[in-house]
């Protein structure tokens, strides 16, 4: 099976990622990252109930409509 590096979700504000970068998982949106986590569900969490930060351009990821359930983003698996 293969491992889960990455969750992504596209919106109207862009494309939303959290990412493994070989030390944490990090959020994102449009590449630009805004918040390192030790997990990806505990990233997913706080970025949805807006406590990862304010993404790029001010925006307040708890009012961009994103996926409450981490199973609705796209994962990309390690090849």
């Amino acid at each position: 099976m293969k491992t889960v590096i990455a969750y992504t979700h596209k919106n109207r504000f862009g494309v939303w990622s959290i990412k493994w970068n070989g030390k944490h998982w990090q959020i994102a949106l449009n590449n630009e990252p805004f918040g390192d986590f030790n997990d990806a569900a505990g990233a997913h969490e706080d970025l949805v109930r807006g406590f990862g930060g304010t993404a790029p351009n001010g925006l307040d990821p708890e009012r961009c409509a994103l996926p409450d359930d981490l199973a609705d983003w796209v994962q990309i698996r390690h090849s």
